[in-house]
């Protein structure tokens, strides 16, 4: 169905989402090299990328709340920042990414952010910290598929 749909985007022209252009080069590879996937490794395939495209998605949604409910007094004047910058809102399927690697080294979450200190992940330590300080499998009911392995 996905080649299919493929080529049929291909005789007319049309252009999808963001995502839909990897789809179309994953397909466009398979038929120019149709000895290299079978169809359960194609599919295999297309659901990593579904499931990477949704986590990334929670992650970015997830961390905006968190941090305007930590610092609410940054909600309104970030409301009305959106209202002046003439309606610039995030639009439909753009794609954002946070950056993990601040997070991780956030000096109010961590004692010693730039080194490695196993303290930082004693039981008593992980209490007193907030539970999306460190997200090495991301966090929520759409996290990485890793997290309990």
């Amino acid at each position: 169905i996905i080649i299919e749909s493929w080529k049929r985007r291909k005789l007319v022209g049309k252009k999808r989402n963001q995502f839909i252009p990897t789809v179309d080069r994953i397909a466009q590879y398979i038929e120019e090299n149709p000895n290299t996937i079978n169809n359960e490794d194609f599919m295999n395939h297309l659901m990593t990328l579904f499931t990477a495209a949704f986590d990334t998605l929670t992650i970015v949604s997830s961390f905006a709340i968190l941090c305007f409910g930590m610092y609410p007094e940054y909600q309104l004047s970030n409301y009305f920042s959106l209202k002046l910058l003439d309606k610039w809102i995030i639009p439909k399927e753009a794609a954002i990414a946070i950056s993990i690697f601040n997070i991780h080294r956030d000096k109010s979450y961590w004692e010693h952010p730039e080194h490695f200190y196993p303290d930082h992940f004693l039981p008593e330590a992980i209490i007193k910290r907030h539970i999306y300080a460190y997200l090495p499998f991301s966090a929520g009911p759409r996290g990485c598929i890793g997290t309990h392995i």
